[in-house]
């Protein structure tokens, strides 16, 4: 937290930006040609809260649901609560290009699902959603008394200074009337109330203003595109033969459904890199070089030939909506009075996520490719061609590859090894099996 103090009258007031606050009654020009008196009210700030702190982020659990966090403790534990106030309220700020934009609080969550198939369960997948929340900033002022304080004076105090939050100048107005250190300190003396028993704290509170969002879920989009609401195509085969066909009467057909079986804590968003066997090329690529780049990656010492064995595309889906975040830094600003000739200004420069949106073709390819150390027999080719088909073609593979193309891949390859040994080939080396996703996306569009 940056804190800025900027006088209104000529006389720099020292000390004013450490993190005690000492101020006096009496007028500006006084207070320009004297020491403070003795009459003294101290206000002290409590600790800001994050915006990525562990307290900020309970804002994004639904269990138990928390709508509010405070900065804890800001008192000494033997001290007596007197009461608290609102006193400003913040619920935008500024981004680097000097644009407004909401405060929101924003996490990670790790959740598992399980995947079933005609109510049969074919896998169990992990994914990291995004949440996110907007939230306001309340600044409020709180008191307590020191042990011993009388009944009489809480009572007062208490009551004079909820009088005072009702006539004091609001935050950075001008004119003349009283602000609140130098309306408790005149009104107190007036009243013979004690203001050494009397400690004021400025605090930060959030407070959620919307519901819990979730930003980005892979298992969501899975879901709308296994009950047809996105268009494409997917082979199907129907008999002995595959065809073509729409998606949206498909994939409802294949029968997968998620069905969520545990999440992890919230916590702050880390940088995620795409999957290995997700590549995003220029329209038009070919599927052949598609498929020979992730073989060759994940082929290691085979080194496997290109347009070698086969390649088929086994879905297009289209408008497929991708997401992600940025992290940027964005102000937020408080401004209040102290006293007629001071005012406080807090700056805090916070994380802020910016998010970004855009559609892709996304393609799901299938592929075997080998050699050149190793050029299988023609049966071995033959059925190293039609088990790469048929293992793509499962609804554990299609349902999975939409939610988490890498747990898609390793079921491919166990779908396509058991077929190969229903076919009695041979165990060869340097066959390479896999899926491919390929995405054509538009330019990413800041939301």
């Amino acid at each position: 937290m940056e804190i800025r103090a900027e006088v209104t009258r000529r006389r720099m007031i020292g000390g004013l930006a450490a993190t005690l606050v000492t101020a006096t009654a009496g007028s500006a020009a006084q207070a320009q040609e004297q020491s403070p008196p003795a009459r003294q009210l101290q206000i002290s700030g409590a600790p800001q809260l994050s915006l990525t702190s562990p307290s900020a982020l309970r804002l994004l659990q639904s269990s138990p649901p928390v709508t509010r966090v405070t900065p804890g403790p800001i008192f000494p534990a033997d001290y007596v609560p007197g009461g608290q106030i609102l006193s400003e309220t913040v619920t935008a700020a500024e981004d680097e290009r000097g644009q407004t934009v909401p405060i929101q609080v924003m996490g990670q969550q790790h959740q598992d699902y399980a995947i079933y198939e005609k109510m049969q369960e074919v896998a169990t997948i992990g994914v990291e959603v995004l949440l996110s929340r907007r939230v306001k900033i309340e600044v409020m002022v709180n008191w307590a008394f020191v042990p011993g304080t009388s009944l009489t004076q809480q009572q007062g105090w208490s009551a004079l200074v909820d009088q005072a939050m009702q006539v004091i100048t609001p935050p950075g107005a001008d004119g003349l009337e009283d602000d609140l250190v130098n309306y408790l300190l005149t009104m107190s003396q007036a009243q013979q109330l004690d203001v050494s028993v009397i400690a004021l704290v400025i605090s930060t509170e959030l407070v959620a203003t919307s519901a819990i969002k979730v930003e980005n879920d892979p298992v969501a989009l899975a879901r709308r595109a296994m009950v047809g609401q996105v268009k494409g195509t997917v082979l199907r085969k129907i008999g002995d033969r595959v065809e073509r066909v729409n998606a949206q009467t498909a994939l409802p057909r294949v029968g997968v459904t998620y069905e969520l079986i545990g999440s992890g804590p919230v916590v702050t968003p880390a940088p995620t890199q795409p999957p290995t066997n997700v590549t995003s090329t220029p329209a038009g690529t070919s599927p052949d070089r598609i498929a020979d780049t992730v073989a060759k990656r994940e082929g290691g010492r085979c080194e496997p030939r290109s347009n070698t064995g086969a390649v088929h595309e086994i879905m297009k889906l289209f408008a497929w909506p991708e997401f992600k975040v940025e992290w940027g830094q964005c102000t937020i600003r408080f401004r209040r009075r102290i006293c007629r000739w001071l005012t406080l200004s807090f700056s805090i420069t916070v994380p802020c996520p910016h998010f970004f949106t855009r559609t892709a073709t996304l393609t799901l390819f299938s592929f075997v490719r080998w050699g050149p150390m190793y050029i299988p027999p023609v049966t071995v080719q033959q059925s190293a061609v039609k088990c790469s088909l048929e293992a793509a073609l499962l609804g554990a593979v299609i349902g999975t590859v939409l939610s988490s193309p890498l747990i898609a891949a390793a079921t491919y390859k166990g779908a396509f090894w058991l077929c190969m040994a229903i076919e009695e080939a041979p165990n060869v080396n340097c066959l390479v099996p896999g899926i491919a996703v390929d995405t054509t996306s538009s330019p990413w569009r800041r939301i």
